[in-house]
């Protein structure tokens, strides 16, 4: 019955947006597109509890609806009641396209749904063979100490300073942070496995930060410090959610509303402190900077969104604006052109070959983001527009690159929590892959669907030298 309802929602929309006249900026039509995609959403949810997983809050789906949520439907929602300005050209920089956008969304929110449900409710898992130590982490761990200090010896003191956004790091710092990153990765996820093949669940968070290592710790939280005091506040995100996660996939214990509620709200203000710090003077630091984004909430704005935690990440809406406004009016679809790129890219070396397959090596071609930021702004940007997973679906075949795109993230991100919470030790690669995704769900609403796979291979070659050479040391 629920995919029964899904299915008429999606086949009432398509068929509403085919046929009638579609306005530039009509209020009645982008409230259609509204009230189906709220309906799809409360059907989701009001299907949760029976779900096999229903219990579960703490799940790649559930982040990644909120993500495709904030950038797909908040200032929309916001348009319709007239809580931030209608004629912001930094937003609906082709205004022509302004509903069009709002039913390409319901349409994809509604395909994710689907594939979700789609999928079932089994997936294949491997017997747990009892062993002491699938590998040791020692080595990773020295090298991350080892990482760590080469980024604090190398980076820009500027960029520390709270300049992100306006200083690099500089190079050896830029790759001591990468490479520290993907051990952080690495150590957690082998030392979770451990857990698993030697029975030994933690029996409280205490426990699993004893069995994860205190020193592991101290480099997250030195990390994390640097990190929020140069203005940025990615790595806090996908680094806790990768250790926090982990925890929850090793003792597949549940995680009350309530918290997820609250501490989703915590995460929201502060990501939406130190997005608006950022758009202040450049000569600030960080602390004034946050100052003043303080002494700004006080005061309060003339028009600001129902979600003010979250409108940062829903700004992320105009990349979808400007492709549906531009392609393929002005530009022809690309036919999978950055899909099969990031999966090259995620083939070691094959970077090099790259131009034999695409003639065209301009870097607008480079990424989706790269291609709105020069539709915007041409040949000489002064910022980064981004993107969202709907304008990189697009730009491949239109709504049909949307319709199936959505299809298969929801599909996989049923994969991925399936895996998570009913599977006990699992393949390598997959364990990674769940993982990774977790931590990048809420963000790939705003980036590239399969852009996160390079990560995931960086990672697995990592875990697999770990174990054949390194933990043998």
């Amino acid at each position: 019955m629920y995919l029964i309802a899904q299915l008429i929602l999606l086949l009432f929309t398509i068929v509403y947006y085919v046929v009638s006249p579609i306005a530039s900026k009509d209020i009645g039509q982008i409230s259609i597109a509204l009230v189906v995609a709220y309906i799809s959403l409360a059907l989701h949810f009001l299907n949760y509890r029976k779900d096999l997983l229903g219990k579960y809050y703490l799940k790649h789906s559930n982040l990644a609806i909120l993500g495709v949520y904030v950038v797909h439907f908040q200032l929309y929602t916001d348009y319709v009641f007239d809580n931030i300005d209608r004629n912001d050209s930094f937003i609906w920089v082709y205004e022509s396209v302004i509903v069009k956008g709002a039913f390409f969304s319901t349409i994809g929110l509604i395909c994710f749904f689907i594939g979700y449900k789609l999928f079932g409710n089994s997936v294949k898992s491997r017997e747990i063979k009892i062993v002491k130590n699938e590998a040791t982490t020692k080595i990773m761990l020295f090298l991350a100490v080892i990482s760590l200090l080469l980024y604090f010896a190398t980076v820009n003191p500027l960029y520390l300073a709270g300049f992100y956004g306006v200083e690099e790091k500089g190079n050896i710092a830029t790759y001591a942070s990468l490479f520290f990153e993907m051990l952080i990765f690495g150590i957690v996820i082998q030392n979770t496995r451990n857990m698993v093949t030697s029975q030994n669940i933690p029996v409280s968070v205490l426990d699993y930060i004893k069995k994860q290592g205190y020193i592991l710790v101290a480099l997250l939280v030195v990390y994390f410090i640097s990190v929020l005091f140069s203005g940025d506040r990615g790595p806090i995100i996908t680094l806790g959610l990768c250790y926090v996660g982990s925890y929850y996939y090793v003792t597949k214990r549940t995680i009350s509303l309530k918290v997820v509620l609250v501490s989703i709200f915590a995460l929201a203000t502060v990501i939406t402190l130190l997005g608006e710090a950022r758009n202040f003077e450049k000569k600030l630091s960080l602390s004034e900077k946050i100052s003043k984004a303080f002494d700004e909430e006080k005061e309060g704005k003339e028009k600001v969104s129902f979600l003010p935690q979250t409108q940062e990440l829903a700004n992320s809406v105009r990349a979808l604006n400007i492709t549906l406004g531009y392609v393929p009016e002005r530009h022809d679809y690309l036919y999978g052109h950055y899909q099969i790129q990031e999966i090259l890219g995620c083939i070691p070396f094959v970077s090099i070959v790259t131009p034999l397959f695409f003639g065209d090596q301009h870097i607008k071609y480079i990424t989706s983001a790269n291609f709105v930021t020069w539709i915007n702004q041409g040949d000489y940007p002064y910022m980064g527009d981004g993107t969202t997973c709907m304008a990189d679906f697009y730009f491949d075949f239109g709504l049909v690159g949307i319709i199936v795109g959505m299809f298969l993230f929801g599909y996989f991100m049923r994969y991925c929590d399936l895996k998570f919470y009913t599977s006990g030790k699992i393949q390598l690669f997959s364990h990674i892959l769940i993982v990774v995704y977790l931590c990048q769900a809420l963000y790939i609403s705003r980036s590239s669907f399969i852009s996160e796979l390079k990560f995931v291979v960086w990672v697995y070659m990592l875990l697999w030298i770990n174990k054949r050479f390194l933990s043998k040391i």
